[in-house]
């Protein structure tokens, strides 16, 4: 079932913020490579939430469209560009152009260099800007891991590219803490019912004329920042 659906959230229904851990951390002076090591792994320490991506929704206001990220009882909303937010939704859609589109180029990229793209994780948000990292592991002819990346990514890129290598998204717990809504407030903004969101139903933005992406080159590289326009 589709639903089409638009936005409008007062400042007091986000969360209030919570101490990040990383922030605490750096903070404080690493005398050593080996303690810095150590710090990094804390830091893996941090609780992560698997969200489940279920589409898309536009600002009635500023028709900027945003990514629904959920997790339990809580929705996170991410401002994205236009053309992000067209090619999530021709992943969802299952929608191939006749040539292929940023990210679609970026998958055949991860798989001749025999690379999988194992997550993308949010990791933190600042100044109202959300930041990502892909987890990619790359292997040789004989099946042994070679490699493990980890790499610097705007969140919907990283989600554009795992809603078509079908990888799990992460997002930071204090992050839901801080920029997350209830999702019995947003579902019941978007006039559905708790019963709906368990369906886990895509919402899509009907108006988009996803034909003008084909072969077309994107100048607008704003970042990707919190639901909140």
């Amino acid at each position: 079932m589709r639903h089409a659906a638009s936005f409008h959230f007062e400042k007091g229904c986000f969360k209030s913020k919570s101490v990040r851990l990383e922030k605490i951390i750096s903070k404080w002076h690493v005398p050593s490579g080996r303690i810095y090591l150590f710090f990094r792994k804390l830091r893996d320490l941090v609780k992560m939430l698997t969200v489940t991506i279920r589409g898309l929704i536009q600002s009635e206001e500023s028709g900027v469209p945003s990514v629904i990220l959920t997790s339990s009882d809580d929705v996170l909303l991410i401002s994205i560009g236009v053309a992000e937010a067209a090619s999530i939704q021709m992943a969802l859609e299952g929608k191939k152009l006749p040539r292929p589109m940023t990210h679609d180029l970026i998958e055949n990229l991860l798989s001749g260099l025999h690379a999988t793209l194992r997550s993308v994780t949010i990791y933190k948000i600042q100044n109202s800007t959300f930041y990502a990292y892909l987890s990619v592991e790359q292997r040789n002819d004989q099946d042994d891991v070679i490699q493990e990346l980890r790499i610097d990514a705007r969140p919907s890129d990283g989600i554009a590219i795992a809603v078509r290598v079908g990888c799990p998204v992460y997002v930071a717990e204090d992050v839901m803490k801080q920029a997350g809504l209830r999702a019995d407030f947003f579902f019941g903004q978007l006039d559905l019912n708790q019963k709906v969101e368990e369906e886990n139903n895509i919402f899509f933005i009907e108006d988009f004329d996803l034909d003008m992406f084909d072969d077309e080159d994107d100048d607008d590289e704003d970042d990707d920042e919190g639901g909140f326009r």
